[in-house]
């Protein structure tokens, strides 16, 4: 299971594990408005705020149709991250240094990249006027 940072969360889609109370403020005293039920979307979590006075934990707001926000306390097990953020990693490389076997090393696989972007530019070339041609019909 990932480790997010609670910035990381900002933009995801927060999915209930378990029934999770929303509330209108952030507060602990605050009550329940609504119960978002186990498998449906909490919401898009716009930001969150940290523990202060009146709040002993973290709360992810979110905004409902009308633009009014709304909150959940978090809990550990209680959410299942959807399109979370996920923090570029230079040690997995990029796509094109895992394109061909052995990453980025030695002239083999530069010359097999470039052969590649060889047949790319003349695949274009050869058949674009056609595809093109087809879809004007």
């Amino acid at each position: 299971m990932p480790t997010y940072s609670a910035a990381d969360i900002i933009g995801a889609t927060l999915i209930a594990k378990q029934p999770v109370p929303i509330v209108a403020s952030p507060y602990d005293d605050a009550p329940t408005i609504r119960t978002v039920a186990t498998g449906q979307p909490v919401g898009i979590v716009d930001s969150y705020l940290e523990p202060a006075a009146g709040r002993s934990g973290l709360y992810w707001m979110y905004y409902d149709l009308n633009n009014q926000p709304y909150y959940t306390r978090h809990h550990s097990g209680w959410y299942e991250v959807s399109g979370a953020y996920v923090p570029y990693d230079p040690s997995a490389g990029s796509w094109w240094d895992n394109l061909l076997p052995g990453g980025g090393e030695g002239i083999g696989n530069n010359l097999g990249r470039l052969a590649l972007l060889g047949i790319a530019i003349w695949a274009g070339i050869k058949y674009a006027p056609g595809i093109i041609k087809s879809l004007k019909q």
